[in-house]
């Protein structure tokens, strides 16, 4: 059955490369993380329906790194898994601006990425704040494989409002929003921040590493979601035969 979804992916044959390589070290995910992402995976088989969509908000302070990198790689790995009906979004408590970092570390596996041409409000810090387009692939059972990214709280009007999952990516975001308002399911997964590591020799190497640990985590997630998805389906055609 995956076999078959991935091979109608929609997705662009570098981002699939991608993560059909990130399948090999699902291994290397942190044992904390076991709980929360087995919780989440639970509930968006629960929650699934084919051809409406299932919304998850990432959570972290500035809306500019971590969040960016693990709402887009639900995506991506949505698409991967035959399940673009989950989609990911992104917000923050204190937004600055999407990190051009990240958008490296995003276009380096073959995420499309380009400005928009418009820029969003500005946060607490006065940056700019460009809005972007993100693209991942050609529309798949009906569902366009693109969004509008730019930094933003996590109730910002362009996100969900009610029904969607809450994923809390830093400390200082978790330890702030303790009830997200909307949210249906709040899970933690920290991660360590990349930002440590601007302007240093290690830079890219820290942002790639950030991407893969974040990647191996939602590929997880929606495998595991699947796994629920058609475990059920089958039960419910054993039923039905009987």
């Amino acid at each position: 059955m995956l076999i078959s979804a991935v091979a109608n992916s929609g997705l662009f044959p570098e981002i699939q490369a991608y993560l059909t390589e990130l399948m090999i070290s699902l291994e290397q995910i942190p044992a904390a993380h076991a709980a929360e992402r087995d919780r989440l995976a639970k509930w968006i088989a629960e929650h699934y329906q084919a051809g409406t969509e299932l919304p998850l908000i990432v959570v972290c302070t500035g809306n500019s790194r971590r969040s960016v990198l693990l709402s887009m790689l639900l995506n991506l790995s949505g698409a991967y898994c035959g399940l673009p009906e989950i989609r990911g979004y992104s917000g923050g408590t204190h937004p600055s601006a999407v990190n051009s970092r990240a958008i490296t570390a995003l276009r380096a596996i073959g995420v499309d990425v380009w400005p928009f041409g418009t820029d969003a409000s500005r946060g607490e810090e006065g940056l700019p704040n460009p809005q972007y387009q993100f693209c991942w692939g050609r529309r798949l059972f009906g569902l366009s494989l693109e969004t509008l990214e730019f930094s933003k709280t996590y109730h910002d009007a362009s996100n969900p409002q009610s029904g969607f999952g809450a994923l809390m990516v830093c400390d200082e975001a978790d330890a702030a929003c303790p009830i997200v308002t909307g949210a249906a399911i709040r899970v933690s997964l920290p991660f360590v921040d990349p930002k440590a590591r601007d302007g240093l020799a290690d830079e890219a190497e820290a942002y790639v590493v950030c991407r893969d640990d974040i990647g191996r985590l939602a590929l997880a997630i929606v495998l595991e979601a699947r796994r629920l998805i058609d475990a059920s389906h089958r039960q419910a055609g054993e039923v039905a035969s009987t």
